[in-house]
C-alpha cells in the first residue's frame, strides 16, 4: 500500500513549521495508516493539532480531514452529515444512506480519514465512525482536547471497548513544550535570543503556540525591516492584555 508522505516545504511565516509535537502527530498518522487501525491524538487547544492535519491533508491527495462542531455533531445525522460534505458528497437522504455514501467514497478514493475536534462527537457516533472504520479499512485517526482523554480513560463498556481495542497508536500531548515554541520562533525569522527566551517563558502551557502567532503577528506590524525584537513582542503582549480587559 502507498503511503503518502508530507511534503517537508521551505520555512515562512504563512506555511507550516513542524514542531517537534508536529513531528510526533505526522508519525502517529504515517503508522496509523500502516497498521490501518485508528490513532488518536490528544492536545490541549493551540498545540498544533489543527494546523499539523490540515498540513497532512494539502499534502497527502490520498487523505481528508473534517472538523466536528458542538452544533452539528452530537447527533448522528449531523456528525455523518459533516463527514459527508468534506468527501464532497451530496446531500443525504437520511442516516443509513449517509452512512453508505461515506463508506464507498471511503473505501474507494481514500488513504486515511483525519476527524479533529472529535470531543464534539458523542459516544454512539464515534462508535459509528468506528463501524465506518471496520467496514472499509479506512485508517482513522480521531484528535481532540483533554475531554476526549478523559472519555478514554474513564470508559470500560462494550461499546466503547469496541473502539479502544482498534487503537494502533495514540499520542497524549500535556501542553505546549518549550522545544516547539522555539522551532516556531525560528519558523518566524526570530533572532534575538532575549526575544525567544521571552517567547519560552511565555507561551508553553496551554493555547501556547496559538498565543505566540498572535503576538507575533501584531509584533511584525511594528518591527523594522521584519527583525522582531522583545520590545515588539512585549509591546504586542500590551495590546492583548488591553484587548482582553
Amino acid at each position: 500500500m502507498e503511503i503518502y508522505q508530507l511534503p517537508r516545504v521551505p520555512k515562512g511565516p504563512s506555511q507550516f513549521c513542524a514542531t517537534p509535537a508536529a513531528e510526533d502527530m505526522l508519525q502517529v498518522i504515517d503508522v496509523t495508516i500502516e497498521m490501518r487501525a485508528i490513532g488518536i491524538i490528544i492536545a490541549p487547544p493551540g498545540a498544533g493539532k489543527t494546523t499539523t492535519l490540515l498540513a497532512y491533508n494539502k499534502g497527502n491527495p490520498g487523505s481528508r480531514y473534517c472538523a466536528m462542531n458542538a452544533a452539528q455533531c452530537s447527533t448522528m445525522y449531523g456528525m455523518l452529515k459533516v463527514v459527508s460534505e468534506a468527501l464532497f458528497l451530496a446531500p443525504p437522504r437520511g442516516i443509513h444512506h449517509h452512512y453508505s455514501a461515506i463508506s464507498r467514497a471511503l473505501g474507494s478514493h481514500y488513504e486515511v480519514l483525519l476527524i479533529d475536534e472529535a470531543q464534539h462527537a458523542d459516544d454512539r457516533c464515534l462508535d459509528v465512525l468506528r463501524s465506518i472504520h471496520d467496514e472499509t479499512r479506512v485508517p482513522l485517526i480521531l484528535a481532540g482536547n483533554e475531554s476526549l482523554r478523559s472519555r478514554f480513560n474513564s470508559r470500560s463498556d462494550a461499546s466503547f471497548a469496541q473502539l479502544t481495542s482498534r487503537v494502533g497508536t495514540r499520542l497524549e500531548l500535556k501542553a505546549t513544550a518549550a522545544a516547539d515554541v522555539r522551532a516556531l520562533a525560528g519558523h518566524y525569522g526570530i533572532e534575538d535570543p532575549d526575544a525567544v527566551r521571552w517567547l519560552t517563558q511565555r507561551c508553553t502551557g496551554h493555547g501556547g503556540l496559538r498565543t505566540m502567532a498572535r503576538l507575533v503577528r501584531i509584533a511584525k506590524q511594528n518591527a523594522e525591516n521584519g527583525a522582531l525584537r522583545l520590545d515588539h513582542l512585549k509591546d504586542a503582549a500590551g495590546i492583548v492584555r488591553g484587548a482582553a480587559q
